[in-house]
């Protein structure tokens, strides 16, 4: 493998499998954040998070539809990835 090229690359809820992944010096692997810099300085703070929530940085994703559930949808609120 030459140097300019990954095994795997995953996205910052797979950092936990990265890191797994590159305990083998045979593997090569590349983590992405999604968004540009943080300059938001509620995001660094734990007890401001919640102030993020229907701001301009969440993502504003949400669930299918799924009627046969308690919730049937479920807004996905990640405005900085952790």
């Amino acid at each position: 493998m030459s140097a300019n090229s990954v095994e795997s690359v995953r996205a910052p809820r797979g950092t936990v499998l990265a890191k797994r992944l590159s305990a083998d010096p045979r593997n090569s692997v590349v983590t992405l954040e999604a968004g540009p810099e943080d300059n938001n300085i509620f995001a660094r703070m734990p007890t401001a998070f919640s102030t993020l929530f229907r701001s301009d940085v969440e993502w504003n994703y949400h669930t299918e539809a799924q009627p046969q559930r308690v919730m049937p949808q479920i807004e996905l609120s990640h405005p900085i990835p952790v």
